[in-house]
């Protein structure tokens, strides 16, 4: 009788210990892995659903922060760079009304290059103060026109962080074991904001050229061979949609390529 009564005890202790480890386990589930699995130092290396939510993407450890502000810093000075590459560039540049239409490329690079490493407060931080580096260095440029490339980037920089790492569910710090659902993740959702940063970038230009037309003083006997408002039609839209389209072709592209390589510093200092 006693060892009946002790044989039921220990298979509900068993019982109750199996429930509360599959508890904890499903509390802690790792987004890629069925078991837990450890990182170089020996430490259970879990990425928990916790990991995708907004918020934390903005929390910030001390070593995290100054690695990001380091970094910050470092993405802004290849700016200079990027912008005196880009000014030679813009030789060809396309005149529209007061505006132009550049071919600057580097500048988007640097800015995707930032993302995947400094996050996306970082990031916008970087793609806003990016035209206004340029425009230092290349004053050949109106205002008007270096905001709307500041709030274009900022938009920009701030769908694709959403869309790559809330809604694709990517991890910064980790690279998903199965191959072909790997390139899912990471393929269809630049593919997604390629189109998506083409015609944002397009409308903003075509958005600024409205206001500077409508605005700028129009002489009575000549127009500086400049495009008016008027005569805005769908070949110079054209022009302007295949122009955002090589540049963003150029800076997803690269995107792709360094993202998943930035992952293990990420995960060394997170």
């Amino acid at each position: 009788m006693k060892n009946k009564e002790k044989k039921s005890q220990k298979d509900f202790d068993l019982l109750t210990e199996a429930n509360e480890a599959k508890k904890e386990h499903s509390e802690t589930q790792d987004h890629y892995h069925d078991k837990k699995h450890y990182d170089a130092k020996g430490n259970i290396d879990y990425i928990t659903r916790e990991d995708f939510r907004i918020r934390n993407h903005f929390k910030y450890t001390r070593r995290n922060l100054i690695l990001k502000i380091s970094l910050t810093a470092l993405f802004l000075a290849l700016s200079v760079a990027a912008a005196a590459i880009d000014m030679a560039l813009e030789i060809i540049a396309i005149p529209i009304g007061q505006l132009r239409l550049s071919t600057r490329f580097i500048d988007v690079v640097v800015i995707f290059l930032a993302l995947p490493v400094v996050g996306p407060l970082f990031g916008m931080l970087i793609a806003f103060v990016e035209p206004w580096i340029h425009l230092m260095i290349d004053p050949n440029h109106l205002p008007l026109q270096i905001l709307v490339d500041a709030i274009t980037n900022t938009i920009i920089v701030l769908t694709t962080w959403f869309v790559f790492y809330i809604a694709f569910k990517n991890s910064p710090i980790h690279k998903d074991p199965n191959k072909k659902i790997d390139l899912y993740k990471r393929t269809i959702p630049l593919i997604i904001m390629f189109f998506v940063s083409t015609i944002i970038a397009t409308l903003l230009f075509v958005f600024a050229l409205f206001i500077q037309e409508k605005n700028m003083v129009i002489h009575t006997d000549h127009d500086h061979d400049h495009i008016q408002w008027e005569n805005l039609n769908w070949t110079i839209i054209g022009v302007v949609l295949g122009m955002n389209f090589l540049r963003f072709a150029i800076a997803y592209t690269t995107f792709f390529f360094i993202e998943v390589r930035m992952r293990p510093i990420n995960h060394r200092y997170r």
